[in-house]
């Protein structure tokens, strides 16, 4: 995996772009920041502890699965771009 790749793992759906599936990486992205807000926005809302625990817990599962589609997605693109060994010719 390429280290531009992997530093933007770190940012859900930003590896995404990088790789070329930039719908899928918007999806991630805005799914995240939306959690997130959400959480941030509960105390003000009057929503309970509960609700803002539920959402902090579904950020960081939609930030996992950002991170490890990335690194999925990053792994066929590498071996994508490695070429085959050529076949061996027999010796007699």
């Amino acid at each position: 995996m390429r280290v531009r790749t992997a530093v933007l793992a770190l940012i859900p759906g930003a590896a995404h772009v990088d790789l070329g599936r930039a719908i899928r990486g918007l999806v991630f992205f805005f799914l995240f920041a939306l959690l997130v807000n959400g959480a941030l926005m509960a105390p003000f809302l009057a929503a309970g502890r509960e609700a803002k625990v539920a959402l902090i817990l579904g950020a960081t599962g939609v930030w996992m699965a950002a991170l490890y589609d990335a690194v999925r997605v990053a792994g066929r693109a590498a071996r994508a771009e490695t070429p085959e060994p050529a076949p061996r010719k027999e010796t007699r």
